[in-house]
């Protein structure tokens, strides 16, 4: 019976593809750039457009700030970004898992496909 539970569990590790776990930096860049997209974190949500050539710009549905521009690249294995205003203009980097309809940061913000 042990055996037989271990054999499925590992049958099922790899059922999913690599692909499930971190994105890496080309991971990110394949299916983020270019794309507008739908963003969820807290009570805030929103759109984020990251362009090529490394300008990315955000609406923000709830606040008073309701659009800011600014850039992104890419460190290692995370995507980071740094505004005019959001976050006072402090750069910040996030790694992505892939979750259900999008991509979930380390920090619980979620990128809708």
């Amino acid at each position: 019976m042990k055996r037989t539970i271990c054999a499925s569990l590992l049958c099922l590790a790899f059922a999913f593809p690599a692909s499930a776990g971190t994105l890496s930096g080309e991971e990110i860049k394949k299916e983020m750039v270019g794309k507008k997209m739908k963003w969820k974190k807290g009570k805030f949500s929103g759109t984020i457009h990251m362009k090529t050539g490394g300008k990315v710009t955000v609406t923000i549905d709830q606040g008073k700030l309701k659009k800011d521009n600014g850039k992104w690249w890419i460190k290692s294995n995370t995507l980071c970004s740094q505004y005019s205003k959001v976050r006072k203009g402090k750069p910040k980097c996030y790694s992505y898992k892939t979750s259900g309809a999008g991509y979930k940061d380390n920090e619980g913000g979620i990128i809708f496909r």
